[in-house]
């Protein structure tokens, strides 16, 4: 019951805004009643998010004693007795139901926080940035991943990928942000990167141009010029509009003001 009490004694807001807060068993756990009054929630995302913590995630979590807050949790297949599990569908491992740009907890509530792989599935990352910030005590950690160059991906929906300096500038700049460092971890190598944008255009292509592409090695696409590739290339011309969508190195809007 670590848990609820934490969150009883520290977010008064949370009691207010739902109403009441308990327990369900769920198999063999105990589980925190998901907890919400939002409008909207919850949202049926259909794919699935399920990811497990990376070694250096699981030691934070270890480690870190006192309330966690994982924002944008998904299907945790590890239920932490210590770790809120906040999500805008309703999980099996979710505790609580909110948009993570107005979370129902009051101030300095958590001990530490993580939000991995969440930020670019958010309409307002930045918003979602502060109340992070916000939520966590003096002193906290937050761990957050937030993926650069991934093909577009809905968990329910995809919309802001970040470079490192962007995503270091957007916590960098809100107050009570003592430090930001920035890093490569290792779930975000590169080497994860390269076959999902390979498997995406291979799935884009017809057959004949499909199997033509999956017979080039990585040198002979390397040496060529991109603008001669889009008009000589079987396998660039014929990509799907969906898979130039998903693996697009930009978009370009026409806006037009009322």
């Amino acid at each position: 019951e670590f848990k609820l009490a934490c969150l009883a004694e520290r977010s008064p807001r949370l009691h207010a805004r739902c109403g009441w807060l308990d327990y369900q068993v769920m198999g063999n756990d105990l589980r925190l009643l998901r907890a919400s009054l939002a409008d909207g929630l919850p949202v049926d995302s259909a794919a699935v998010s399920a990811n497990y913590y990376d070694e250096a995630v699981d030691d934070f979590v270890a480690s870190t004693a006192g309330l966690l807050l994982d924002l944008g949790a998904g299907y945790r297949h590890e239920y932490h007795e210590h770790v809120v599990n906040v999500e805008i569908d309703q999980f099996p491992s979710t505790d609580v139901l909110a948009w993570g740009t107005d979370l129902p907890f009051d101030d300095e509530v958590f001990d530490g926080a993580v939000c991995l792989a969440v930020l670019e599935h958010v309409e307002d990352p930045f918003a979602v940035a502060r109340e992070l910030v916000r939520v966590v005590r003096g002193g906290a950690t937050i761990i957050v991943d937030w993926p650069f160059l991934q093909p577009e991906h809905g968990y329910p929906n995809h919309y802001f990928n970040a470079t490192m300096e962007g995503a270091r500038s957007t916590f960098e700049r809100l107050d009570g942000v003592a430090s930001v460092e920035a890093a490569v971890p290792l779930r975000m190598h590169p080497v994860f990167m390269l076959p999902w944008v390979l498997n995406r255009w291979l799935e884009g292509l017809p057959e004949v141009e499909r199997e033509q592409f999956s017979q080039l090695t990585v040198g002979e696409i390397a040496r060529e010029l991109p603008h001669d590739l889009i008009r000589t290339a079987e396998w660039a011309k014929a990509l799907s509009t969906d898979a130039q969508r998903i693996i697009a190195a930009g978009t370009r809007l026409r806006i037009t003001r009322a």
